[in-house]
This record gives structure tokens, sequence and C-alpha cells, in this order.
């Protein structure tokens, strides 16, 4: 994998990792972009890419079958 591509799935595997992280602490409601991107430790610009909306990051967090309990 290139060097591009790496950090690329780095950053995404943290904004995932940051969302579910605030999820557990605060639940949906609690979740905004702003927050992950603080927590993930991204400019929100960052998220855009990967998660145009609030929503389209909740339904991948929820694709991935991802543990946000």
């Amino acid at each position: 994998m290139s060097r591009p591509r790496e950090r690329s799935r780095v950053r995404f595997e943290r904004m995932l990792e940051a969302a579910g992280d605030r999820v557990r602490a605060k639940g949906l409601d609690g979740l905004t972009m702003q927050h992950v991107a603080a927590g993930a430790g991204v400019p929100i610009g960052s998220l855009c890419p990967f998660f145009p909306d609030r929503n389209a990051l909740i339904a991948r967090m929820f694709s991935d079958s991802r543990d946000v309990r």
C-alpha cells in the first residue's frame, strides 16, 4: 500500500474510533462532527471526503458492525 493510502486508511480508522468513543460516552445525540474531528486529532475538513455529514458517519459505523454500546 502506498504511503498516502496508508495514511488515509489510518486517519479513517481514527475517525471511526473517535466516533465510537463519543457515542459510548454521550450517545448518538452527543455525536457531532466537531467532536469526532477533535477526538481523531484531524481538522474537521478531513472528515468530509469520508463522511459528508453526521448521518453518513453513523451509517458507516453501523455498517461496519462496530460495537458502540
